[in-house]
């Protein structure tokens, strides 16, 4: 038994509450308990950049969904560059990239490779 629910019980005993309101406390401790594991697993968008010469990431980055869908907009009129790759010059259309997060998609967004580098956006 966990040491809330021991209190709750030692509270009951010792007559500090009745055992009506050590039920309904026990309940809250229950219900509390199932809503954090029920709770959704945040998302995150994971970017990475990775240097095909020196064989290794020059940025690997993990943000919260929401902040993530922030930057993208902010993208949509500033323009995108990771590691010196513009995304706009592949044919990534930002607004839909933002669009296709905010419908739930998940798993690899947007791969592209250049002769230096490969950038990833990855939902996870």
């Amino acid at each position: 038994m966990k040491e809330e629910e021991l209190k709750i019980l030692k509270m009951v005993e010792e007559k500090k509450i009745t055992a009506e309101e050590g039920a309904k406390l026990l309940d809250a401790i229950k219900e509390e308990v199932s809503k954090d594991y029920t709770r959704p697993i945040a998302k995150k968008v994971k970017i990475t950049v990775f240097d095909k010469k020196e064989g290794k990431s020059e940025v690997d980055i993990s943000v919260p969904l929401p902040l993530a869908k922030a930057f993208l907009k902010f993208g949509l009129k500033t323009g995108v560059t990771f590691g010196g790759t513009k995304l706009e010059d592949y044919g990534i259309d930002m607004a839909e990239l933002v669009k296709a997060i905010d419908e739930g998609l998940e798993g690899t967004l947007v791969q592209v490779d250049d002769e230096e580098n490969r950038v990833e956006i990855r939902v996870e």
